[in-house]
């Protein structure tokens, strides 16, 4: 492992409101700092080894504050985390995760998705009702497609047991000592309207995402 590897690493953990953001940083750092920043309640958690930022992705968060966080954080991992329980957030939260991945900010940095709430629904679970398996949920949200550019793992976890949590995170922080970070490679497809309009205006070709 090179010298850089000993050097403190900054993560973002994003996603869309109530997926389980804040339970992973209490289970795994103990209560975040908060702090309101324009507009938006930033979580941020440390430890010698690794800082990690947090705040709710979609809803009511103006896409150029986040634009604005994504360069003041200067954060070379991505944790993004999924309810897949909740199929109805599973569209927005496919473009917010190519909105945040084609700023340069995010470069080539390891992705790691966390498909949260494995725990919810079972074998007696109405039809619907149930989570979804990791593999339907990097289905959904169109993983396969930033295979290309960087390290790119999808873990099921449950964030109040921390079942799947800890080994993903340990994947991220090895796969970010090994990734070059904003080495320019082939970039995801531009957005075009921000996340909260596509949603608002059902953009074509992404319909089946939400059955």
């Amino acid at each position: 492992m090179g010298s850089g590897a000993s050097k403190e690493k900054r993560v973002l953990l994003l996603g869309c409101r109530g997926a389980g953001k804040q339970t992973i940083l209490r289970v795994n750092y103990g209560p975040p700092c908060m702090s309101p920043e324009l507009g938006i309640t930033i979580l941020e958690a440390n430890t010698e080894e690794v800082t990690v930022f947090s705040w709710d992705m979609g809803g009511h968060t103006h896409p150029a504050s986040c634009e604005k966080f994504l360069k003041k954080k200067n954060a070379k991992g991505l944790v993004w985390v999924v309810d897949s329980s909740d199929r109805n957030t599973l569209l927005e939260s496919r473009f917010q995760l190519q909105w945040a991945l084609s700023h340069p900010e995010m470069d080539g940095a390891p992705l790691l998705v966390l498909a949260n709430k494995q725990d919810v629904g079972g074998d007696g679970a109405e039809a619907g009702e149930a989570a979804l398996a990791p593999e339907e949920v990097a289905d959904r949200l169109g993983v396969a497609a930033y295979e290309g550019q960087r390290a790119v793992r999808v873990v099921g976890s449950c964030a109040e047991s921390n079942e799947g949590v800890r080994e993903g995170m340990g994947w991220l922080l090895e796969a970010m000592d090994e990734a070059v970070v904003g080495a320019d490679p082939p970039r995801p497809p531009a957005p075009g309207p921000s996340p909260q309009e596509a949603v608002e205006e059902g953009r074509p070709g992404h319909t089946s995402l939400t059955k």
